[in-house]
Order: C-alpha cells, then structure tokens, then sequence
C-alpha cells in the first residue's frame, strides 16, 4: 500500500510571503518547496488529483479512481491518499477483449493480459483465444453438431454429428451423422425417444399377456361365463382380441347350463319345461275333461324350453254295439258338447239305437 502525501501551506500570509519571494526571484512556490508541477498522488503525471493547498477537510480532496485511491486526510492543506495494491481488479470491465483493468498501485490503473476474457465472433466454425491482449479467431474445417432437443444429446439412441465449415468460419451443409429422438419402437429394446426410459411410451411389450373379459363385468365367472387372455402383438402397439373368453348367451332351457350367465336356473329364467319332460294337458273349458267323450292328452316339452301342442293319445270315434248274438256296427259321431257327461251320452246312444232300428233278436221256444 503507497501513500502519497502532497506537501503544501495554507492560503494566508505565509504562503503570499512565499510566493512573492520566489516571483522576485524568478522561481516559483513549488520550485521553492521541491514540488514538481506536475506532481499527482497516484496515476500518471499531469492527470492526477487534489493540488496541494487545496484542502481544508478530508472531503475536499478528489481521488483519481476511486477504487485504486482513496483520501484519508488533509494534512496542513495537503490531502493523504491510500492506494490500492497493484493488480486489484476494477469492478467494471470491458468484456471480450482479452484484457483486465486493475490499480496500478500509484493509485491509477493499467490492463493486464486475462486469457479468459475470450472474444467471441459469433461463428460457429472459429476457436476463439487470446494471445497475451490479442484475439485469435482459428477457422475449423468442421464442428461438432446436434440439431435435436436440448438435452437429449447423448441419451438414449441419440448422439452428434460433424457439420462441415467454410473459409469464413460459418457451417455449411447438413450435420452428418446425428442421431436426433423419434417415436418409441415398442418392438426394440432401445430408447428411440432419448428421454431415459425404453419404451416408456408403448401401449405394451411384444408378448405381454393380460386377463381380459368382454362381457359385463358382472356376468365374467358366472355360470358358462370366463374370462380369457389377450398378447401384446409384434410390434408393440396394442393388444390382440381376448382369446378363450365365454361371453353370455340365450339361455337354453337344457337344465344344463347358465347360458346367459344372469345366475339363474332354467326354470326361473324364461323356461316352462326343462329337457324331454311330458305334462298332462287339457285345453277344453275347465271342467270338461272328465265328461265323456271328452279327455285331456299329453304335451312334450320343445327344445326352446316350451311345451307343445296337446296331443290326445286316443279318441272315441267309432263303437260296435252287441245286442244278443247279433252284431250291429254303428256310427257314433263325436260329441261337441262334452257338458252333457254320462247321463247324455246313454240318451244318444239310444236315439241312434232307434234310428237304425236295432232291435234284439227273438228268443227260440
């Protein structure tokens, strides 16, 4: 650290006394006291601060740059300065000129070479140095390239390329070489899309199997209803259809199976008969089937789960009547009305009786 001390005498009689004696004899105050004219505390000569004499307090005396000087006190009109150290670096610099300024240590300032302070000239094909205090900007014949998305470079299946330069320092042509992110090929094992993650963006993995149901979620393992599986194709992009899957169907009255998988049995779910079962039936008025010639027949039941037409096993449709020995063969029309019962029946058959004249033969004496 220098301190500089300008040495001077207050504005009173006795600097007027010195003053005038050196004009009479032809020298000055200053070449009285030693003092170069010139003189500065810090920096170059001629340029510098406070003059001596010229302070009365300390704020009266003016530092050439304020970071590399700084006043401490006015002495007897004379101001004390305290320089920087040699090579302190100014706050502000200028950029890009391979260069720093920094403190002198006389309280001024100098630049010194800075290798770091690289200038840039923009062109992509140029390594730009400093040499000492002077740019050099070195034409390429090509440069690393890379046209994907920031930060996928080197990932994944991505890398660089070259780019080819020309004279002037700019690239020319494509970047040759380059691996730049693509769709995900779920059929690879390799991170196309250069985000980290092999296929991380596939609906699945080529041979994949899932459970998969088609039907209503509550019918699946219900009575004839399962679930089956489904594989991840080729190429990774979706499933396939869901093999071995029994979705529901039409009941079928075969007291066999849930067909349509609600969970209920046959005969609760729409049928009337179960299998090759055979019912009574009777479609006259109620009542009837028990006057004769009336009578009630058999249905079987159908494949459909219903019964079908009532079928009578036989039928009145013609009688012989015996009176004696002798045998008389007569027509005995069916009888519509089976309201007439047993009683009825006797009284038309005597009618007939008359009708063809049947009479029983004569007994021989």
């Amino acid at each position: 650290m220098n301190v500089g001390r300008n040495i001077g005498v207050g504005r009173g009689w006795v600097g007027f006394l010195f003053a005038v004696s050196a004009g009479v004899a032809g020298f000055g105050c200053n070449a009285i006291l030693g003092i170069d004219k010139d003189y500065q505390l810090g920096g170059e000569a001629g340029s510098g601060g406070t003059l001596p004499g010229e302070c009365s307090v300390v704020s009266d005396c003016e530092s050439t740059v304020l970071e590399c000087q700084t006043a401490t006190a006015c002495d007897n009109g004379t101001c004390v300065f305290e320089n920087a150290s040699d090579g302190t670096p100014l706050s502000t610099q200028s950029l890009g000129d391979c260069a720093e300024e920094v403190c002198d240590g006389n309280g001024g300032t100098r630049k010194q070479a800075l290798e770091s302070d690289v200038p840039n000239d923009g062109k992509v094909c140029t390594i730009d140095t400093c040499n000492g205090m002077t740019a050099v900007h070195t034409v390429q014949t090509s440069v690393p390239c890379y046209t994907g998305a920031s930060g996928t470079q080197g990932v994944g299946v991505c890398v660089g390329g070259t780019q080819a330069c020309d004279t002037e320092g700019n690239a020319t042509g494509a970047c040759v070489g380059e691996v730049v992110p693509t769709a995900e090929i779920c059929a690879s094992p390799f991170d196309e899309d250069c985000n980290g993650s092999v296929n991380d963006n596939c609906p699945c993995t080529p041979g994949e199997a899932l459970k998969c149901y088609d039907g209503p979620p509550s019918t699946e393992g219900v009575g004839m209803c399962m679930g089956g599986m489904q594989f991840c194709n080729a190429d990774g992009t979706g499933f396939g259809p869901c093999a071995g899957q029994v979705l529901p169907q039409t009941e079928e009255c075969d007291g066999l199976m849930d067909n349509d998988c609600d969970g209920l049995p046959d005969l609760s779910d729409g049928c009337e008969c179960v299998g090759a079962v055979e019912d009574k039936c009777y479609s006259g008025p109620p009542g009837t089937s028990m006057n004769l010639p009336c009578q009630g027949g058999t249905k079987m039941c159908q494949p459909n789960g219903k019964y079908g037409v009532c079928v009578v096993k036989s039928r009145l449709r013609r009688r012989s009547v015996v009176l004696g020995p002798m045998r008389v063969a007569t027509a005995l029309r069916a009888v519509q009305d089976c309201r007439a019962g047993a009683n009825g029946l006797a009284t038309v058959i005597r009618s007939l009786a008359d009708r063809w004249q049947l009479t029983r033969p004569a007994t021989s004496t």
